[in-house]
């Protein structure tokens, strides 16, 4: 039920989601922050068509007689951190730029949560971009796809290859969307 639910959702956010747009709160409030802290969180995703505990279970299986002998390990490690890290050097190289806030991995009070609805092998993603004040209230929320990853390597470098990618337009639409509009929850 529980696979046919997230298909369901994945499905719908793949025929209303064009590209990005603000789908709730608003941008202004994020836009005298200096800095931001950002996470990504993957445990509600279809990674490569299966949930994320599946994916991870299958990942085990394939790689444990490998060079890994923990995947979850090696996510955390490499993957995941390689995700993130790629993201946020191409976000902050813009954003330092035009004057917007800096991407952080230290704690500090407006948080980014990027919550993925799906993840490709190629990098390609839809996902939940949301910002949230220092009490934890969603400020701002914007629907992220990205049609397209990575073109050639390992799901290390496709990954990297995407977030890149992402992170230079991400921070091109909050330029251009900043002071656009007031939303509601």
């Amino acid at each position: 039920m529980k696979r046919i639910l997230l298909a369901t959702v994945l499905l719908a956010l793949a025929v209303t989601v064009y590209g990005q747009k603000v789908i709730g709160g608003n941008l202004e409030a994020i836009k005298d922050v200096q800095q931001i802290q950002v996470s990504f969180d993957y445990k509600d995703a279809l990674i490569q068509g299966m949930i994320y505990e599946d994916f991870m279970a299958k990942e085990q299986r394939e790689f444990s007689n490998s060079d890994y002998y923990d995947f979850d390990e090696e996510w955390q490690k490499s993957l995941a951190a390689e995700h993130i890290s790629r993201f946020v050097a191409a976000y902050n190289k813009v954003a330092a730029k035009k004057n917007l806030p800096i991407l952080v991995s230290k704690d500090v009070p407006t948080k980014l949560v990027v919550k993925f609805a799906s993840l490709e092998r190629d990098g390609a993603a839809v996902a939940d971009y949301q910002f949230m004040d220092s009490e934890g209230k969603k400020v701002a929320v914007i629907r992220w796809a990205s049609p397209k990853g990575g073109i050639f390597g390992t799901f290390l470098n496709l990954l990297g290859d995407a977030s890149e990618e992402n992170g230079e337009s991400f921070a091109k639409f909050l330029n251009k969307n900043i002071n656009k509009g007031i939303f509601s929850f």
